[in-house]
């Protein structure tokens, strides 16, 4: 058996390929890794604001130069899908968030819709990599549930974010 079930989807084509899986491993891991950076200074810049002192890099370069995150990245295995994921949802789904709390007209709430769909896809896809990430995205979503119950009404958004997470899981 295997936890990591998107991740060994991930790989089968590779395998069908006859590429030596290690090397494939390696290299996905590593963009994955450095991609999960770049997010993370974006999701810190967005937080705190781009400042002329970089402060916003200060995320990216703690998870950067944290040992298990760099070990785990060359290691092939699941971790840094299952690290990106989750922190690119959370980012795209409170972007979404605080953007449709800004903008109101019709238009732009059906373009954000769309981002809360895509949030959810990407938790679900966490989830399939990893069994412990349906918690993750059921934290990542708590926002959404007190913005429920605040309203006194769930919106079309916050429905297509749950949507989303199940249509995959």
């Amino acid at each position: 058996g295997f936890a990591n079930f998107l991740w060994v989807l991930i790989l089968s084509p590779f395998e069908a390929l006859g590429w030596d899986l290690f090397q494939v491993c390696e290299v996905l891991g590593t963009v994955l890794g450095i991609t999960c950076l770049v997010i993370t200074a974006r999701f810190t810049a967005w937080i705190n604001g781009e400042r002329k002192t970089f402060s916003h890099l200060w995320g990216a370069f703690w998870l950067a130069t944290s040992p298990s995150f760099v070990l785990w990245a060359k290691s092939g295995l699941e971790q840094p899908l299952s690290s990106l994921l989750p922190i690119a949802g959370a980012f795209l789904l409170w972007l979404a968030r605080d953007r449709f709390a800004h903008y109101p007209g019709p238009e732009e709430k059906k373009s954000l819709d769309r981002r809360y769909l895509y949030a959810g896809l990407l938790m679900g896809a966490g989830c399939m990599t990893r069994p412990e990430l349906h918690l993750l995205a059921i934290l990542v979503g708590l926002p959404l549930v007190l913005d429920a119950v605040r309203s006194r009404k769930i919106t079309r958004a916050q429905w297509l974010y749950v949507a989303g997470i199940l249509a995959i899981t």
